[in-house]
């Protein structure tokens, strides 16, 4: 592991990217620290001391965050650790979405096998732009990368969070839906904003949450016709149902780039 990152999770700011389960970073030799490596963990170490100065960002804000990754990820584009900060640090505490999203589009260039940056790129779209289109097909992408990378043992979730996304790309009003993201946004979320942010939206979606974190739902809420048909056989055991609509038929049964 890099020295960055080292220090990084001992100052307790390391990054869960979602709910499926894979490596944290690109991993790289490190006896042959090339110059560009050297620059990006010296600006990660500057970022981890500034994002975590709390009495300070409460009187300046977070508005250097952007520069801060977009310098170490110009430095070495494969430092997967700094894009996944994007949606807290940029979007979220500076309300820059789209910056958030340029740094998630290079981390994706460098990276396109990384199930990581794809479920935070979906992320991105589920929280901040609206985008469920967007939100639905990172998610796919995700999923299906996991399952490349980890086999067998990513196989659950991966399935869960495939139908996931196919239900959001024509059912994005879905409260059943919307409920079950949010709280896998409030379990994973890197720091106190997103989570304040996805208490909010679940506190409206009929979910207590106590002030020890416990999540209790107020009420029951059923999901899509075909969805748990579809996640105990998954995608390629389970033909379409003649019972379901023709939409949902779509929804579960096609991968249709936005």
């Amino acid at each position: 592991m890099r020295p960055g990152c080292a220090i990084a999770l001992a100052c307790s700011l390391a990054v869960a990217s979602g709910g499926l389960q894979y490596g944290s970073r690109s991993q790289k030799p490190s006896i042959a620290i090339g110059y560009g490596n050297l620059v990006a963990d010296s600006g990660w170490l500057r970022f981890v001391q500034y994002y975590g100065d709390a009495a300070s960002r409460s009187q300046s804000g977070y508005r250097q965050s952007y520069r801060y990754l977009e310098a170490i990820t110009a430095a070495d584009p494969r430092f997967e650790r700094a894009y996944l900060f994007a949606n807290a640090a940029v979007a979220g505490r500076t309300a820059r979405p789209d910056l958030a999203g340029q740094l998630l589009e290079r981390g994706i260039q460098a990276e396109p096998l990384s199930p990581a940056l794809w479920q935070a790129r979906g992320l991105l779209h589920w929280i901040y732009t609206g985008d469920t289109r967007q939100a639905a097909w990172s998610f796919r992408r995700a999923a299906g990368l996991a399952v490349l990378k980890a086999g067998n043992a990513a196989q659950n979730q991966a399935n869960q969070w495939l139908l996931l996304s196919r239900v959001l790309g024509c059912l994005p009003s879905s409260r059943w839906l919307q409920r079950k993201i949010w709280r896998e946004v409030y379990s994973s979320a890197p720091d106190s904003e997103t989570r304040r942010r996805a208490a909010t939206r679940l506190t409206a979606l009929g979910v207590d949450v106590s002030a020890g974190g416990r999540l209790q739902e107020r009420y029951a809420l059923s999901p899509p016709p075909g969805y748990r048909q579809y996640l105990l056989y998954g995608p390629q055991k389970h033909p379409p149902r003649p019972s379901l609509t023709a939409r949902m038929n779509a929804c579960l049964f096609t991968q249709a780039q936005p």
